[in-house]
């Protein structure tokens, strides 16, 4: 996960491998959540992102977009001056397709938040 320049760290995500066969849904990581402000702040860290498991035989098309990713960190003012939280850590995605096609308008993001 994000932190901010003086923030807490967020979370450690989980680690996995070895996947003999198609994972589950469970089998994937969650993307942590950023780091809170600075402590004379009450700006939040962003949140981490989502999951996507796509399991297709024949043709998988993607015209639009996927997206797990981490939303960024709140900011807030003080005195002190300007702070916010980490953003978010993106999450994961896991296609597995007989065929993947798409359009040039499609997109597959798994980003971190700022």
């Amino acid at each position: 996960g994000g932190t901010s320049s003086s923030g807490e760290a967020g979370g450690t995500g989980d680690l996995y491998g070895d996947f003999s066969g198609t994972p589950t849904l469970a089998d994937l990581a969650l993307g942590s959540g950023g780091g809170k402000a600075w402590y004379y702040c009450t700006g939040a860290g962003g949140a981490g992102g989502g999951k996507i498991l796509i399991n297709v035989t024949d043709t998988l098309t993607v015209n639009g977009t996927l997206t797990v990713a981490g939303s960024s960190g709140q900011g807030c003012s003080h005195y002190y001056g300007n702070n916010a939280g980490g953003g978010g850590a993106g999450g994961t995605i896991w296609i597995d397709a007989g065929t993947f096609t798409g359009s040039a308008d499609g997109s597959i993001l798994a980003a971190g938040g700022m």
